[in-house]
């Protein structure tokens, strides 16, 4: 009976340790966005600009700008691209309001993500600052992005408050 239980217990360490030198070879999924929503600018002149980030590309494969190409839809032109060795950003402009898909290829599989352009709308109903008169939602009533800066000592520890429009 120990004999058997020597040769047993030898035989589980051996494979045990063959387990343990061999590597695995475990690929992980490419991560992107599938689906990417835009909004437009307000402004006919401008164009909206947005990228699509993928990252956890596999060693040695990477994603030439020949590779990358508008599939379909007018809502996306123009197209730029740059990375290292692991993460890549896809750079896209947006000229009106609709529905693009973009793909790129890595390796010999192709990824498409689409993206849908929407309009500009205020999402907020109301903003006010501490020391500051008046409902200052007009300020966003073109664009998302505002600054603000304090003009005294008394606006330094000023409050923001803002709410929502209604549907946000």
């Amino acid at each position: 009976m120990k004999k058997i239980l020597k040769k047993l217990s030898c035989a589980l360490l051996a494979a045990a340790m063959v387990c343990a030198m061999t590597p695995l070879a475990a690929s992980a999924a490419i991560n992107y966005s599938k689906t990417r929503i835009v909004y437009m600018p307000t402004s006919g002149k401008d164009l909206g600009y947005d990228e699509i980030s993928i990252s956890n590309i596999p060693a040695k494969q990477n994603i030439l700008k020949s590779n990358v190409k508008v599939v379909s839809g007018g809502s996306v032109i123009a197209l730029d691209s740059f990375g290292s060795s692991s993460f890549y950003n896809i750079g896209f402009a947006v000229k009106k309001p609709g529905t693009g898909k973009i793909s790129f290829k890595v390796g010999n599989k192709t990824y498409t993500s689409t993206i849908k352009v929407l309009r500009y709308v205020n999402p907020l109903k109301s903003v006010s600052i501490t020391g500051v008169k008046g409902n200052l939602a007009g300020k966003f009533k073109s664009s998302g992005h505002n600054a603000f800066r304090y003009a005294n000592k008394a606006q330094k520890n000023a409050v923001m408050k803002c709410t929502a429009a209604n549907g946000w």
